[in-house]
Parts: C-alpha cells; structure tokens; sequence
C-alpha cells in the first residue's frame, strides 16, 4: 500500500514544466544570438522538463526529487539569464528569462513541498503511523 501524500503537487509541477517548455521552445528561435548558451542545452532543457513532467509520480520518490532538481536548476539558470539581459539592455529577452525563472520559481516552492509529503509519508509509514 502507498503512503498517503498529504501534500502532493504533483499536477502543478507537470503544467508548470510544461509551461516552461513551451515557452522556451516559442522563443529560443529568436533570442539564439542574445542566449549565452549553445543551441542544444536549449533543447535538452525542452527534454529534460518534458520527461521530468511525464514521470512526475507520487509513488516514486526519485521523481519528486528529480522534480526538484530541474527546477532548482531553471530557477537558477533563467534568474541568472534575466539579470544579464537586463545589465545588457536586451529587455525582450530579459523579460522571457524572468518570466520563466518565475514559472520554476512556483515549480521548485510546489516540487519542494511534494518532495517533503513524499518523505514525510514514507517516514511516517515506516514509524507505523
């Protein structure tokens, strides 16, 4: 029997990843020239928010800690992004970067409260409770 997750968010992490995604996928065509990373970290963030969207799972702890991970990774990646586009002039791109290290902001708060029901329940069955 699975522990009772009191405090899964797992949908949300999913809509917010995919979200993000999309948006990068919308918008790398015109800000390659501006991005300071190669083309192909684009894509494989793309792939990397997709799967962790599809193997979002209250029954797998490795998939809310992977949730976690790649958020905490977006967040820091596009706050870091928006910072030197807006230092740049370059406000478009700026922008874009904000918002989705805003979207993988929520992703992470919504990832990290999972996470911690997730290991919460498993403690809490094991203990007998």
């Amino acid at each position: 029997m699975e522990p009772l997750v009191r405090h899964y968010h797992g949908p949300v992490v999913r809509k917010l990843f995919l979200t993000g995604a999309v948006i990068i996928m919308v918008t790398v065509p015109f800000f390659q020239g501006i991005d300071i990373y190669p083309l192909w970290l684009s894509i494989f963030a793309i792939i990397l928010l997709a799967l962790g969207a599809a193997f979002t799972s209250r029954e797998n702890r490795w998939s809310t800690t992977f949730d976690l991970a790649v958020a905490a990774l977006n967040v820091t990646i596009f706050e870091y992004n928006a910072v030197n586009a807006y230092a740049s002039a370059h406000y478009a791109y700026f922008t874009v970067s904000q918002v989705l290290a805003l979207i993988f902001l929520l992703a992470l708060y919504y990832a990290a409260r999972t996470t911690w029901g997730v290991f919460r329940a498993l403690r809490n069955q094991q203990a007998g409770y």
